[in-house]
C-alpha cells in the first residue's frame, strides 16, 4: 500500500543544453504518471491506483498583446522600440539609475517589435523577463522565466526640437557583435 508521494525537485539543475526545451510538470501530473507507473510495474498483477485523479489540463499559454503597457510611461518625449528575437515573449523594463520603481513595463511577443513613446529624458537601467504564460495578477510568466538586467545603461535625451529614438532587440548572441551585454538577476529584484 502506498501512503503518500513525495516529490523534490531539484533546483539547482542548469539549464538544458541548446536545442531542448525544458518542461515542468505540475504535482498532479507528478502524481498521475506515478499512477501509471505503479499500474503497469507488474504486468501479472496490475494496480488499479486512484481511479478518483482528473485527467490533467492542457497547461495555460496566457498572453497579452503585442506592445501592451504593463505599466505606462509618465511624460516625456523619447521613444523606445524593442525587438524579442527569443523564442518566447518578454516584458521589458526601464527604470531611473538605482531606483526599484520601473518607469515602464512593455510586454513584447516573440518574434515582434513594439515600441513605447512619451518616455522622460533620464539615464535608465535596462531589464527585462521572459518566459511563458503571462499571469496579469501576479505580473509575471509562470513556466519558463528567465530575467536579466543589461551590462550598460541608456540615455535618453530630449530637447524642443529633438528627441531619442532608441531601438533594441533581445534574444542576440553577443558573438553576433550586435548583442547587449547582460547578466541573470533574481525576478523579485526587477523594478515595478
Amino acid at each position: 500500500m502506498i501512503d503518500r508521494l513525495v516529490f523534490f525537485p531539484d533546483p539547482f539543475v542548469g539549464d538544458p543544453p541548446p536545442g531542448v526545451e525544458e518542461r515542468w510538470i505540475t504535482t498532479a501530473d507528478g502524481v498521475r504518471l506515478a499512477i501509471k507507473d505503479l499500474a503497469t510495474a507488474d504486468p501479472a498483477h496490475p494496480y488499479k491506483l486512484a481511479s478518483f485523479v482528473p485527467a490533467g489540463a492542457p497547461l495555460a499559454n496566457r498572453q497579452l498583446g503585442n506592445g501592451n503597457l504593463v505599466k505606462k510611461p509618465g511624460r516625456g518625449a523619447n521613444t523606445v522600440k524593442v525587438e524579442n528575437k527569443y523564442p518566447n515573449d518578454a516584458v521589458f523594463t526601464m527604470a531611473p539609475q538605482g531606483s526599484t520603481t520601473a518607469t515602464f513595463m512593455m510586454y513584447v511577443r516573440s518574434g515582434q517589435t513594439a515600441q513605447v513613446n512619451n518616455v522622460a529624458d533620464g539615464t535608465y537601467e535596462v531589464f527585462f523577463t521572459r518566459g511563458t504564460d503571462w499571469d496579469s495578477g501576479s505580473k509575471a510568466f509562470t513556466r519558463d522565466c528567465k530575467s536579466a538586467k543589461f551590462g550598460e545603461t541608456i540615455d535618453l535625451k530630449s530637447t524642443s526640437r529633438q528627441y531619442t529614438v532608441e531601438t533594441l532587440t533581445l534574444g542576440v548572441p553577443l558573438s553576433s557583435g550586435n548583442g547587449i551585454p547582460s547578466t541573470d538577476t533574481d525576478e523579485d529584484s526587477l523594478p515595478t
